[in-house]
């Protein structure tokens, strides 16, 4: 399926979160959507959950896995804050969801890990916050109307820099890409 950016925050200096727009019709029925978990209170520490990715990338891709929140409040040296989870993940898994078990709320995003088992989310309360500072809180709350189509393409990119590059992105040139997301092949058996 092609993909394109819509917004995004770098790793250095952003939140390390991007949003996607999936182009394909009829992708998901009206009646689906996913749900952020948006509470006050922080889930806590033992929760289960569950974390879908592509675990090694495209040889991973759809993994679910399971796991629990193991601790909130990590301050790394950028002095951001986020939550951990012993969810299995590996390189591939960046950017797949952390989900309550019992409800499948999302909590978070993944986006750092140490081994299988310590890997680092931005939680919903971080991503929340980005989505409503950057004009995109309708991809994270309901209750905030979706734009046209029209007005989603006048939205700008963040510009900034991507991790280690050390130039600065062309915003029109980014928004202008195409991103391929590959899902595995079904055969017909299946």
């Amino acid at each position: 399926m092609d993909a394109q950016i819509i917004r995004y925050s770098n790793a250095d200096t952003g939140e390390d979160l991007a949003l996607l727009q999936i182009r394909k019709k009829n992708f998901v029925s009206k009646d689906v959507s996913v749900k952020f978990y948006l509470d006050k209170d922080v889930p806590p520490i033992g929760t289960e959950l569950y974390h879908v990715g592509s675990l090694l990338g495209q040889m991973g891709a759809n993994s679910l896995t399971s796991g629990l929140i193991s601790q909130q409040g990590r301050v790394l040296s950028n002095g951001k804050v986020f939550g951990q989870s012993s969810a299995f993940a590996f390189p591939g898994s960046s950017g797949g969801l952390l989900s309550i078990k019992d409800d499948v709320r999302i909590v978070g995003v993944l986006v750092r890990g140490a081994g299988e088992g310590f890997n680092l989310f931005v939680g919903t309360p971080r991503v929340h916050s980005w989505a409503k500072k950057v004009g995109v809180d309708f991809a994270v709350d309901d209750s905030v109307s979706v734009p046209s189509d029209s007005d989603l393409q006048k939205f700008p990119i963040e510009d900034g820099e991507f991790s280690g590059s050390g130039s600065k992105v062309d915003a029109a040139a980014v928004k202008s890409q195409k991103f391929l997301l590959r899902l595995p092949e079904v055969s017909e058996k299946e």
